[in-house]
């Protein structure tokens, strides 16, 4: 069996975003504003396509070096980093 794309990647970031409000002070509240912003600090708790990471699907192709593509968004996730981003905040 083959997993993988938003029915995959959905309920795992549902649950990562209730394990966080579980243990910050006040709930993460509405993700984008803070996830853009985030991903444009030198820390950030995005990992972007590189050259030896590239990634296609059967509509986008995933551009190494952007900040930001169709195929793979933001990039994958680092949970610990990107709550302690929340927790700043």
């Amino acid at each position: 069996m083959v997993d993988g794309g938003t029915s995959f990647a959905s309920p795992q970031i549902a649950a990562a975003n209730a394990d966080m409000n579980s243990k910050l002070a006040q709930p993460v509240g509405f993700w984008n504003p803070q996830i853009y912003r985030f991903a444009l600090q030198p820390d950030t708790p995005f990992h972007v396509l590189d050259s030896d990471t590239n990634n296609n699907n059967l509509y986008y192709t995933g551009q190494p070096g952007k900040l930001y593509n169709q195929a793979t968004g933001l990039g994958t996730i680092d949970f610990d980093k990107l709550y302690q981003h929340f927790d700043k905040n």
